[in-house]
């Protein structure tokens, strides 16, 4: 069962209809500071949707740290290290990939798991 804890929350505009994203990777959208949905895999996120604003220009919830919940796209193990999936969905991190955040909880695609987000590294690299 996913829960959250502590989870370090900011308010952004979102920039399209976000209301089937919720639990999904969001990063910023540079053209007019609102968030989008993360396309492409192991990209820069802001952090992960946290409601589900129904239009352009709402108020979004973006949780940027602490353990929050995330829709897996992978089969996931608890203290799997996470990157961003081509579907804004958490996914097991492979070499050279930008890490995100940690699994708490197994799960599998479509599941919603608990993460320790904000663990920002490299995998590989050191």
């Amino acid at each position: 069962m996913a829960t959250e804890q502590r989870v370090e929350v900011i308010t952004q505009l979102a920039g399209a209809d976000l209301s089937a994203k919720q639990y999904q990777a969001v990063k910023p959208n540079g053209t007019d500071n609102t968030v989008v949905i993360a396309a492409s895999q192991g990209e820069t996120i802001l952090g992960i949707l946290q409601d589900k604003p129904a239009a352009a220009g709402r108020a979004a919830a973006v949780a940027v740290g602490g353990v929050c919940k995330w829709l897996y796209g992978d089969t996931i193990n608890a203290g799997d290290k996470l990157t961003v999936g081509a579907d804004a969905r958490a996914e097991v991190a492979l070499t050279g990939d930008h890490v995100v955040a940690r699994a708490l909880v197994d799960g599998v695609d479509g599941d919603i798991g608990s993460v320790l987000f904000g663990q920002a590294e490299q995998v590989g690299l050191s």
